[in-house]
């Protein structure tokens, strides 16, 4: 990974997020003697090979994709449902309501959990 002028080799868990490129963590704030300087939205790397002070970006290039087509499957798809979906997706989860959906349970019943339905697997193929 390198950012700023730094570069080096960290351990992280790649998870999908729609405001960030990544999230640093204790871990590598601690591996690297980072030091988070909020009030000049910076941060300075004191790593003794390779100090540096990492500034915030002032303007942020938009991702544009992977650069892959599209398969014409997936597009005959999103071309069908096209009045349904959202331009884009949300970025924060609804606000909360009145009325929650929930499943009411009387007292010292159990959650209705069912097994899975039983079926031959020759039945499967009808």
């Amino acid at each position: 990974m390198h950012t700023g002028s730094w570069e080096g080799r960290v351990d992280f868990t790649v998870a999908p997020m729609d405001d960030f490129k990544m999230v640093l963590g204790m871990d590598f704030l601690q591996k690297v003697k980072a030091v988070p300087l909020p009030f000049l939205c910076s941060m300075a790397i004191l790593r003794d090979e390779k100090p540096c002070m990492v500034l915030r970006s002032l303007k942020e290039e938009r991702d544009v994709g992977s650069g892959e087509p599209m398969p014409k499957e997936i597009e005959g798809v999103l071309n069908e449902f096209n009045d349904v979906m959202l331009p884009e997706l949300p970025k924060r989860l609804p606000p909360t309501r009145e009325k929650d959906h929930k499943i009411e349970l009387e007292s010292g019943d159990k959650p209705p959990a069912m097994g899975p339905y039983k079926m031959h697997c020759l039945s499967w193929r009808r």
